[in-house]
């Protein structure tokens, strides 16, 4: 399991770190709607799913 922090958008790209501080940019359109700066992202990499902790 990998969490990402959404630390930026740019254009169609949420950008994301994880705790290794590794950069990732993943499309707006595959992510859920509604995703904001701040949000972490849970992904079980053996099921493929993806879930959002919204920021506070």
């Amino acid at each position: 399991m990998r969490t990402l922090k959404v630390t930026n958008i740019e254009g169609i790209y949420a950008i994301c770190t994880d705790k290794d501080k590794k950069f990732f940019a993943i499309q707006l359109s595959e992510l859920p709607y509604g995703v904001t700066v701040g949000d972490t992202l849970t992904v079980d990499d053996e099921e493929g799913t993806l879930s959002v902790t919204k920021a506070v």
